[in-house]
C-alpha cells in the first residue's frame, strides 16, 4: 500500500516538473522570437466627429519618428517604448487620447482620438483660440477654419484666475447648446461677453440684440426666446425691436426701435419663417409646447406715444427680480457688424415695449 502511494507521488511530481519545463521553454522561445522581430509597418487611425479631421496623419508620423530617433519600421520591437510614444502624442493639444500597440504581425497600430472644438474665442487683446468639450484651450490650425459659435471679449490674461475659468466653462455650455440646437445654430451669429460675466447674443436674422445675462438656466432662456420668436416676431417682423431681454425670470422684454422699412420687414419675416419651418419638427420633438394664444395668452404688450390723446396701454406684468444682470459695452471686438439702431430721443423713457409675461 505504501509503495503504491509513493509511486503516485512520484508520478505527480514528474508531471508538474514536465509542465514547468514546457512553460519555461515556451517563454524562452517567445522572448528569443521577440528579440529578433522588427516593426513591419505603421497603421494610424484617427477618431473624431464628422468626416474631416483636425489632426493630420503626417504630423502624427513625424512626431513618432522624432521621438524614436528615426523611422520605426524595421526597428527592433524591444527598442520601441510604446508608453513614451503615447505621451508624446498626447502633448498635442488637439489630441485627447492616444493608444499604441503591436499586433501578431508586428504592425504598429496608432489610435488617436481628437478633441472636439465647440467655440472659437477672441480675447480683448485680439488673440484667438478654440475650446473643446472640456473647456480646454486649443490653438488655431493652419489654413483650417472650423464652423463653431464665435465668442468675443474674453479676458486676455495668459493664466486664468478662478473667475475666468468659470467664465470659460459658461462659454462652453452656451456654445454646446447653440451647436446642438438646429434653430439657434443657424440664428446665433456671435456671442459677446459683457463685464467678464454676462452674455449678449447677436442674431443672424434681425437687427436686434439679445441680452442673455449669465449662462444660468440657459435652456429656459432659449425656450422663452423661441416662444417669443414664434408668437411675436414671426408676425411683426424681426426688424421691429432693437433688443430682446431674457434676463428676467418667466418673460421676454422687447424694446421697440421705431419705424422700419416695410420692404426690409417683410423680407426679414420671410427669412425667419423659413428658418423656423426648418427647425420646427426637431424643436417640437425635443421640447413639446402647447400654446393657446386665445385662451391662455403668453404675451401682453405696452404701446405708448408722445401724444397723450392717442396713448394706449395694456396691462404690463410687473417684472420679477432678474436672475442676472448685464449691461452692454462697446469695448469688445466685433466680428459680425452690428445692426444700426435709431438714435435715442429725449423721451426715451416712453419708447414702446413688448413684454412676454410669465404663463399663469
Amino acid at each position: 500500500m505504501q509503495a503504491k502511494i509513493s509511486i503516485r507521488k512520484v508520478l505527480m511530481a514528474a508531471a508538474w516538473l514536465a509542465i514547468g519545463i514546457s512553460l519555461l521553454t515556451l517563454l524562452i522561445a517567445a522572448n528569443r522570437r521577440e528579440m529578433g522581430h522588427e516593426c513591419k509597418d505603421i497603421a494610424i487611425t484617427i477618431r473624431g466627429v464628422g468626416e474631416s479631421f483636425y489632426v493630420d496623419k503626417n504630423d502624427i508620423s513625424a512626431a513618432l519618428k522624432k521621438e524614436a530617433g528615426g523611422d520605426l519600421v524595421q526597428q527592433q520591437l524591444k527598442s520601441i517604448n510604446l508608453a513614451k510614444l503615447e505621451q508624446v502624442l498626447e502633448k498635442n493639444p488637439w489630441i485627447k487620447d492616444a493608444e499604441i500597440y503591436f499586433d501578431s504581425r508586428n504592425v504598429l497600430h496608432v489610435l488617436v482620438t481628437e478633441r472636439q472644438p465647440v467655440a472659437r474665442v477672441f480675447t480683448t487683446a485680439g488673440n484667438s483660440f478654440y475650446i473643446d468639450t472640456g473647456a480646454l484651450r486649443m490653438p488655431l490650425l493652419d489654413e483650417v477654419s472650423i464652423r463653431v459659435p464665435v465668442v468675443t471679449n474674453f479676458p486676455a490674461a495668459k493664466r486664468l484666475n478662478k473667475k475666468d475659468s468659470v467664465l470659460l466653462n459658461d462659454v462652453k455650455l452656451l456654445a454646446q447648446f447653440v451647436t446642438k440646437d438646429e434653430f439657434w445654430n443657424a440664428q446665433v451669429a456671435q456671442i459677446d461677453i459683457i463685464d467678464r460675466k454676462y452674455f449678449e447674443i447677436i442674431p443672424t436674422i434681425g437687427s436686434h440684440v439679445i441680452h442673455f445675462g449669465t449662462a444660468e438656466n440657459l435652456e429656459d432662456k432659449f425656450h422663452r426666446l423661441l416662444v417669443f420668436y414664434r408668437q411675436v416676431l414671426s408676425k411683426t417682423g424681426f426688424d421691429k425691436y432693437s433688443a430682446l431681454d431674457a434676463q428676467y425670470d418667466g418673460q421676454i422684454i422687447g424694446v421697440h426701435k421705431g419705424s422700419v422699412s416695410s420692404v426690409d420687414s417683410v423680407q426679414l419675416q420671410k427669412n425667419i419663417e423659413e428658418l423656423l419651418e426648418k427647425s420646427r419638427v426637431t424643436a417640437e420633438e425635443q421640447r413639446p409646447m402647447k400654446i393657446d394664444s386665445a385662451n391662455n395668452p403668453l404675451m401682453t404688450s405696452v404701446e405708448k406715444t408722445n401724444d397723450s390723446s392717442k396713448a394706449k396701454e395694456i396691462e404690463k406684468p410687473s417684472a420679477t427680480k432678474p436672475s442676472n444682470k448685464g449691461k452692454t459695452t462697446d469695448t469688445k471686438p466685433t466680428l459680425t457688424p452690428k445692426k444700426t439702431t435709431t438714435s435715442k430721443k429725449p423721451d426715451d423713457k416712453k419708447k414702446p415695449k413688448a413684454v412676454m409675461a410669465r404663463p399663469t
